[in-house]
């Protein structure tokens, strides 16, 4: 019976001991409930848990359901243990933050064990950090909450590790505030007990910083990411001395292991200042953005070893002062979200730069002058009100600026000299711009030489030497039925010996485009002083075919006038073009045969009634005299040397180029408005003559394009 006693008693104290045991573990979380073979919560913040600071959101599985209480282990070993996710582990992996716009940060929980109780923690401290990735460090020391449960990775999921009272959670805090990269780092702690005995703790892990960063190659200095200093490209004359820039380029992937892929990164710019492009950065899509060398109209790239990004500013562009461009890596992501970051550029804008000529090239244009002359410019706003002072020479003859005409834009412009014409068939491919201001650049600014604003002027024949037969042209329109009308236009800025066979096919050929008929439906039958002398009177016949609304085309002939884009289509000024009457030619009186430069003949002449805005009433009668013809043709008996042709019916045939605008050439970074490039080498767009303009004291400076 003693012995039975015995062992009953010790079974007893066995039983007391595994009840002690469980009481000890469901009495963290007093009143919580376990669902069968469920999880309890412990040490979760809110309702009745029991304090545990920086033991939040662990569990403990309660039992099975069954009533079997779960295995239980004693307290953690001495030493740091790291807490993820309410694992305790001696180690950690490593860990990768994305260093978006020039900084990151993380936390991490370590729990402290001391090796004996009253252990005090007298210091702590960082080492093996990289200091140029991670700027600063803090660790927080709070008491842990006795009897706390955590899994213990040591024995898998179904051990746990009861806190005892004496240890300490820590929070440790990296800031990375440099530049990417991977950095080791090992946490030190020092402690002291009651006896004096002093002790040393180590923990430690590695962090991936990854992303890039850019660096001022003189310095080393991180220039991109939020509050960096950015680049500074000082004045437009130090762009100029500089050529290409080049900043240094650390990249870290995000994933060990992994070579950056610096081809996928995105750059874009903004001028601060404007909502329009300033092109200060311009980057065609055809860039490529991994070269050793920038190709010509590109202006950024990183190198192939990966170490550099090349920068080439567009010469003579200053903006509104500031740049901001954008770096995004889709690839380098953690959880989806991508790297990013901004390099801030400023650049002077004082002194003002010069209003810099675009390559253009302009064919065909008029011999006797008169029109317009649009040549692609940028910082012409520079200028302000004096900008009405340049002028462009041609041929060394002196061509103004029509102000009124010009587009003038925040980033580009657009500026439209009056040609002074020029000798016939010649082609000029240097032209200088004078502005006489006081707002221009400093003294001893350079001036660009690009390549060339190429002018190339046409056929000198005259207009009046290549008329058409109007008997012919409305003997024509009769016998198919259609209906004849006659267009009577007039030229302030000619004269009949200055009104050219190329300019007077090239308003027949507008004119039908306006009535919506083919070209030889127009016949160019007179041309004539105008009144007292003045100017120059344009005589058509155009015929509407049978069957078409007169009334309409009619309008719309009229509405191409009156709204000067019939002058536009000839390079004309708006009010180089007036109307003078439009309608039906009524009545043939007196018509000789005639042909082309001999179309009247005899005093009658031809009699055309022109009924102005519809076919309903005669509005006049004009007397073409064969006498002012002949003193015509003796004005032109000068012109013998230049050719003379003719298209149907004696209409010259127009000799223009292609329409202004499409005929513009790349500037010299090898773009152009259009959306490809026209025309030209890369190397010759690329070749620019920096040229001193030695401007004085009086404001008046030249630059030569």
């Amino acid at each position: 019976m003693g012995v039975l006693r015995s062992r009953l008693a010790s079974t007893a104290a066995t039983a007391v001991v595994v009840v002690a045991a469980v009481a000890a573990l469901t009495a963290v979380q007093p009143g919580a409930a376990a669902p069968p073979g469920g999880w309890v919560s412990v040490g979760t913040a809110g309702g009745d848990a029991a304090p545990n600071v920086g033991l939040g959101g662990v569990s403990v599985r309660s039992g099975a359901g069954d009533g079997t209480p779960p295995p239980v282990t004693a307290a953690p070993a001495p030493g740091l243990h790291f807490l993820i996710d309410g694992v305790l582990s001696p180690s950690v992996a490593p860990r990768p933050v994305l260093h978006s716009y020039g900084s990151a940060s993380d936390a991490l929980t370590v729990l402290f064990m001391p090796a004996v109780a009253g252990e005090t923690v007298t210091a702590t401290r960082f080492e093996g950090l990289d200091a140029a990735v991670c700027t600063a460090t803090g660790v927080e020391i709070k008491p842990a909450a006795p009897g706390a449960v955590a899994t213990d990775g040591r024995g898998g999921g179904d051990t746990h590790s009861v806190i005892p009272a004496g240890a300490s959670n820590m929070t440790l805090t990296m800031d990375f505030d440099g530049q990417v990269g991977v950095t080791d780092w090992t946490l030190v702690v020092d402690t002291v007990d009651k006896a004096g005995v002093a002790r040393s703790y180590t923990c430690g892990g590695t962090y991936r910083v990854c992303g890039l960063s850019l660096t001022d190659p003189a310095s080393g200095a991180v220039v991109s990411g939020d509050g960096r200093a950015g680049l500074s490209l000082g004045t437009y004359a130090d762009v100029l001395a500089a050529g290409t820039l080049r900043l240094g380029v650390r990249a870290v992937a995000c994933t060990a292991g992994a070579t950056p892929a610096l081809g996928e990164v995105a750059l874009t710019t903004r001028d601060v200042g404007c909502e329009e492009d300033l092109r200060m950065f311009p980057q065609p899509d055809t860039c490529p953005m991994v070269a050793d060398d920038l190709v010509p109209g590109c202006s950024f790239a990183f190198t192939t070893a990966g170490d550099e990004l090349l920068l080439r500013p567009a010469k003579y562009r200053t903006g509104t002062g500031k740049v901001d461009a954008s770096l995004v890596w889709p690839t380098a992501a953690i959880d989806g979200e991508a790297f990013e970051t901004g390099l801030s550029i400023s650049v002077a804008t004082r002194p003002v730069p010069p209003p810099v000529l675009m390559p253009a090239s302009l064919d065909a244009m008029d011999v006797y002058g008169g029109e317009l002359l649009p040549v692609p410019a940028f910082n012409a706003p520079s200028y302000g009100d004096d900008l009405h002072t340049c002028t462009l020479s041609v041929a060394d003859r002196s061509s103004p600026l029509l102000r009124d005409e010009c587009t003038i834009g925040a980033a580009q412009q657009t500026l439209v000299f009056l040609s002074a014409g020029g000798p016939a068939f010649s082609t000029h491919n240097r032209s200088d711009v004078t502005c006489k201001t006081a707002a221009g650049p400093a003294g001893g600014a350079a001036a660009l030489r690009p390549a060339s604003v190429s002018v190339s002027f046409g056929d000198g024949t005259l207009a009046m030497t290549v008329l058409a037969n109007g008997t012919a042209f409305l003997n024509a329109a009769a016998a198919t039925g259609d209906t004849a009308l006659a267009l009577k236009l007039r030229y302030g800025a000619y004269a009949p010996d200055r009104f050219s066979a190329a300019k007077s096919g090239a308003v027949a050929k507008a004119v039908a485009a306006a009535a919506g008929v083919p070209a030889d439906a127009v016949a160019v039958v007179d041309v004539a002083p105008g009144p007292g002398g003045d100017g120059c009177d344009q005589t058509l016949l155009l015929r509407s075919p049978a069957g078409a609304d007169v009334d309409a085309t009619t309008r719309s002939v009229g509405e191409a006038v009156k709204s000067g884009a019939l002058a536009a289509a000839v390079r004309l000024p708006s009010s180089g073009m007036e109307l003078v009457s439009l309608g039906a030619a009524r009545g043939v009186a007196g018509l000789g045969p005639g042909s082309a430069g001999d179309s009247v003949s005899g005093p009658s002449g031809l009699a055309i009634g022109l009924i102005v805005g519809g076919v309903a009433a005669a509005a006049a009668v004009v007397a073409l005299v064969g006498a002012a013809v002949k003193a015509s043709r003796a004005s032109a008996a000068a012109e013998s040397s230049l050719s003379s042709s003719s298209g149907p019916l004696g209409v010259p045939a127009a000799s223009m180029g292609a329409a202004i605008g499409s005929d513009i050439l790349r500037d010299v970074y090898g773009r152009s408005g259009e959306p490809h490039n026209l025309g030209g080498s890369d190397a010759a767009m690329a070749a620019a003559a920096i040229v001193p303009s030695g401007r004085s004291d009086v404001a008046s400076s030249t630059y030569s394009v």
